[in-house]
């Protein structure tokens, strides 16, 4: 919700909009959760299991995510911003984890099976 209403801001702070904007998404993921409660409703949740949140595509989304944000964003960038944030420096052991450590384990996981 956030992420849609940050794209068009000056369209979902007018009135109610960013209000009906939740009650529609709240809607929709009702419908889906409804269907996924009836009797063949598990062959449609196996589909959400299989080809939306789990497995192979997980560990695509977290290769790619990886990779932005440790070499197109830039690791050295990303770990200034978080000490901006929080006010102190964290362990520099996550730039390297967002360079090498975590694509190479999501790679080797990902072709385990």
């Amino acid at each position: 919700m956030t992420s849609i209403s940050d794209m068009y801001p000056s369209f979902f702070q007018v009135g109610h909009r960013r209000k009906l904007l939740l009650l529609l998404i709240s809607v929709v993921c009702f419908l889906i959760g409804l269907v996924m409660v009836t009797e063949g409703g598990l062959y449609i949740f196996l589909l959400f299991d299989y080809y939306a949140c789990s497995g192979i595509p997980l560990l695509v989304f977290a290769i790619c995510e990886s990779v932005c944000i440790g070499w197109i964003y830039g690791a050295r960038r990303l770990y200034d911003n978080i000490e901006d944030m929080i006010g102190y420096r964290p362990w520099p052991l996550i730039q390297y984890c967002w360079l090498y450590i975590t694509p190479t384990v999501c790679i080797i996981l990902d072709f385990r099976r």
